[in-house]
């Protein structure tokens, strides 16, 4: 019996399609993407509804990743900490790309209140959203190159694949 592909909204059949194909320019050669999904991800999902908070996208967002895995042929989306969507999330708020709606109070008051989130119309086509990391902070711009010549890029890559494989290594001697 096969089983039944999951239910993908619209932009997120988008994301994996366009994840899964050639158009993200720089890849990592180890099978997760170098660009993250997450800013597209989160630009469509505050198309869908007219407001969220940041920990109800978050929630959404690991859905997606854990749906996105039983496609053949994606890439893995790290899902990443509550944290670094919060620091995503403010991000992409400190670019204007998302404006704070409203703050909700808690039944605790000693708890920190919900920040609902909406998608800044005006911004809606910016060139930001393609790499807000890059665009908040210009020296972590991978396709630089005067930031990132070509021979520190292998470099790095070598690194973290050398890393990768003594990680296996160690991983095996304490399995065996």
């Amino acid at each position: 019996m096969a089983i039944p592909p999951p239910l993908l909204r619209p932009f997120e059949e988008t994301i994996v399609r366009r994840w899964k194909g050639e158009e993200v320019p720089e890849r990592w050669r180890f099978g997760t993407t170098a660009v993250s999904p997450k800013a597209a991800w989160i630009k469509g999902f505050l198309k869908t509804v007219p407001s969220a908070y940041v920990k109800q996208m978050f929630e959404e967002w690991r859905n997606f990743t854990e749906k996105a895995k039983l496609i053949p042929g994606t890439p893995k989306f790290r899902v990443g900490s509550y944290g670094s969507f919060c620091t995503y999330i403010w991000i992409l708020s400190s670019l204007d790309l998302i404006t704070l709606v409203r703050r909700a109070p808690r039944k605790n008051p000693r708890q920190v209140k919900k920040h609902y989130y909406s998608l800044n119309p005006s911004m809606e086509k910016a060139p930001e959203w393609l790499h807000p990391m890059q665009a908040k902070y210009p020296s972590t711009d991978w396709a630089n190159e005067q930031v990132f010549p070509e021979e520190r890029k292998k470099a790095i890559r070598r690194r973290v694949k050398e890393e990768k494989r003594k990680r296996k290594k160690a991983a095996l001697r304490l399995a065996g």
